[in-house]
């Protein structure tokens, strides 16, 4: 699960997949946005993310987890 205001876990290991182009293994986490909690993770995700929709979505994810 990727729910949890905090995942340092899933940050680290999305950062590592990025640097060796392994990002295929998180497919499934980066087609649920609604399921990520964490901001700095929905940052990460929206970054790696090559496809506009996507990215777009992605984004939209993280104004609602930041908002104040």
């Amino acid at each position: 699960s990727a729910s949890g205001e905090h995942r340092p876990d899933l940050r680290a290991m999305v950062s590592i997949a990025k640097n060796i182009s392994k990002l295929d293994l998180f497919s499934d986490l980066f087609a649920e946005p609604d399921g990520v909690e964490d901001p700095t993770l929905a940052a990460m995700i929206q970054v790696c993310i090559d496809d506009e929709e996507h990215e777009r979505i992605w984004g939209e994810r993280l104004s609602v987890l930041t908002l104040i």
